[in-house]
């Protein structure tokens, strides 16, 4: 991540549509796997002029900027065997991105002591960090809530609103809070304890009738090209075998 500012790639036009600008054309994917911006390597390799902005937000927010024309293509990340969320079919093609497992992320104090179920996670009382509304991390906490019987008023942080994965790893090991839910790899960078919950894939959805436009074009050779597959077996957690596939 980056601790500062940078340059603008854009301004918001008439409302609802992107126009780019500056040191080249932007390749702009919303999602909130962190290892996205790992595309910008083998697209700079193509010797373009396009380069790859990250636009980091939640599942909901991504397919809505696509739906705007705001972003090139929506990374959403789901439970395996989901079916995309019934975002796939004629209008969007998916593309698959890598797949890891999401779950609890704890604090590594009081380990020897901890339950090793959600159930008695909740039970202890912790203070927990929750990503923001429209996120599948905070989804898989209502949903996990809803099957225990466990009121979501009743856990200490649930109106907390983390805008990342590894946000919510940060907030765990800085001490802020003691448990929330994000993905595998955020655990293993912070030296996290995980507590899996659901298998996951991450796909990139973008529209079908724009698949022969440049930008995408681009963004399928960089899928589909070795640099990226080693750039995320790589990553501790992650499992490219999904990359490139039309699912």
């Amino acid at each position: 991540m980056i601790a500062g500012f940078t340059p603008a790639d854009g301004r918001i036009a008439d409302g609802n549509r992107a126009q780019l600008w500056g040191h080249g054309r932007s390749l702009v994917v919303a999602g909130c796997d962190p290892a996205l911006p790992l595309l910008a390597a083998p697209v700079a390799a193509t010797r373009s002029g396009w380069t790859v902005a990250w636009w980091p937000c939640s599942n909901h927010d991504a397919l809505r900027l696509l739906d705007q024309g705001l972003v090139h293509a929506a990374a959403v990340h789901l439970p395996v065997g989901s079916g995309g969320e019934g975002r796939s079919g004629r209008s969007l093609a998916r593309i698959g991105f890598a797949s890891w497992r999401e779950g609890v992320l704890l604090s590594r104090s009081g380990r020897s002591k901890r339950p090793r179920t959600l159930a008695g996670l909740l039970e202890r009382k912790l203070r927990w960090v929750n990503r923001e509304v429209g996120s599948e991390a905070r989804r898989l906490l209502d949903r996990e809530l809803s099957r225990l019987g466990f009121p979501s008023g009743e856990l200490d942080g649930y109106s907390s609103h983390a805008q990342g994965h590894l946000q919510v790893a940060s907030a765990i090991a800085s001490g802020i809070a003691e448990a929330g839910i994000a993905t595998e790899p955020a655990a293993l960078l912070y030296g996290l304890d995980f507590l899996p919950l659901s298998d996951e894939d991450c796909v990139l959805h973008v529209a079908r009738a724009r698949l022969d436009a440049p930008e995408l074009r681009l963004l399928l050779a960089a899928l589909g090209g070795p640099t990226l597959g080693h750039e995320l077996a790589s990553l501790p957690g992650y499992d490219p075998a999904i990359l490139g596939q039309e699912l």
